[in-house]
This record gives structure tokens, C-alpha cells and sequence, in this order.
């Protein structure tokens, strides 16, 4: 049933990443793939993105990895502290 309400609630659209101060920006590494080209932010998690991962988020995967891994996160250190 879930995967049938998926393209319901889309992906939010990334942001692209804007420059930080006055020097050059910084690299950021992709969450998806580990690549240094990271041009897009995820509004609600924060991670970075290349355009590829991108691509690849919002077309067949339609969920972002860092907003799964930050709303698992307390879960999983939940079942590490109680030894399962």
C-alpha cells in the first residue's frame, strides 16, 4: 500500500548550494556517492548532493538518504545502547 502513495508526497526539490562568506566556497562531499562535486542541499536533512545523486533521488529512489538516515539514526543508537 505505501508504494502506492509514494509519488503523493514527492522528494522536495534540492537547493543549490550557495557560497560560504567571502572566500571560495567549500567543497562538499555527496551523501549519496562520496564524490566532491556536491552542488545540492536537501532543505529539510541539510546533506549535500552531486547532480547525478540528484538525478537519482528524485527520479527512481523518491526518498532523500539523509532524511532516512537522520530519522533511523535515533533508532539505530537506540537498539546499539540496549545490545540488539
Amino acid at each position: 500500500m505505501a508504494r502506492a502513495f509514494t509519488h503523493l508526497l514527492p522528494t522536495p526539490a534540492f537547493q543549490c548550494r550557495a557560497g560560504t562568506g567571502g572566500g571560495a566556497p567549500r567543497a562538499a562531499v555527496c551523501f549519496g556517492c562520496q564524490a566532491s562535486a556536491a552542488e545540492r542541499r536537501c532543505p529539510a536533512c541539510g546533506q549535500s548532493f552531486c547532480v547525478s545523486c540528484d538525478a537519482f533521488v528524485h527520479g527512481p529512489l523518491r526518498h532523500c538518504p539523509g532524511c532516512l538516515a537522520a530519522s533511523t539514526g535515533s533508532f539505530a543508537a537506540e537498539l546499539g545502547a540496549r545490545g540488539g
